[in-house]
């Protein structure tokens, strides 16, 4: 099994995102923590450059002291998707501005 640490320092076992059960800390914040570190990674594998976010907003959202928003699908691009604009130039929920 491989083993999963999220930024909190808990430890999650499992193969797959599914299929995750914690160590010594309640399953459902390390589900919770799990599918942060996906919704960061598909913000991060935008194909349009100007829809990823900066490293500085990633490890706030890693960290937990920024919201994550469901990311946009990476491959809207292919249905011909309008522009996104850039979330990552606004002010986030916390009131810390992100650029």
């Amino acid at each position: 099994m491989d083993a999963v640490v999220n930024p909190s320092g808990e430890t999650c076992i499992g193969s797959d995102g599914e299929a995750v059960v914690t160590v010594a800390f309640d399953e459902q914040q390390c589900k919770e923590a799990v599918e942060r570190l996906y919704q960061v990674a598909f913000w991060c594998v935008q194909q349009r450059p100007e829809a990823r976010p900066p490293t500085g907003a990633v490890v706030k959202m890693l960290e937990g002291e920024m919201d994550v928003v469901p990311p946009v699908n990476p491959v809207l691009h292919l249905m011909a998707a309008p522009a996104v604009s850039n979330p990552w130039t606004t002010t986030a929920s916390s009131g810390n501005t992100v650029s």
